[in-house]
């Protein structure tokens, strides 16, 4: 089963991708993120997801630096590639890296961050019993 990341639209080996240390997602939690699960080799509810995450990215003013067509397509491939029967996908925007300090606006060029992990279903007497 595979797990991969695509970092602004280019994918990476799990233990080849990084972020800066200056990224706010790192310094300050400054992003947002999404999680969908696949079924059926199919990501639930995407174009609702990235309507979401497009969202929240406006709710803290972080500019999404794509189009939610790009975001849809770059999910879709992520999930093709780790070709796991099925997946949890993780897509995160960060507003950027810049230099240490509370002015959001001194970071610049938003990060996106697709990861994909296989899915780890719980045991059937967890969805039985609780």
């Amino acid at each position: 089963m595979g797990r991969l990341v695509y970092i602004d639209g280019v994918r990476y080996a799990p233990e080849e991708a990084k972020v800066s240390v200056f990224d706010r997602g790192f310094l300050y939690g400054d992003s947002v993120f999404e999680t969908i699960r696949s079924y059926g080799g199919e990501l639930y509810a995407l174009r609702e997801h990235v309507a979401r995450l497009r969202r929240s990215a406006h709710s803290v003013g972080i500019a999404v630096p794509v189009s939610d067509d790009v975001l849809v397509e770059e999910a879709r491939a992520a999930l093709r590639e780790a070709a796991n029967e099925e997946s949890y996908v993780r897509m995160m925007l960060t507003r950027g890296q810049g230099p240490v300090g509370l002015d959001p606006a001194l970071a610049s060029n938003p990060c996106r961050v697709v990861i994909v992990e296989p899915l780890q279903p719980l045991a059937a007497t967890m969805y039985q019993q609780g």
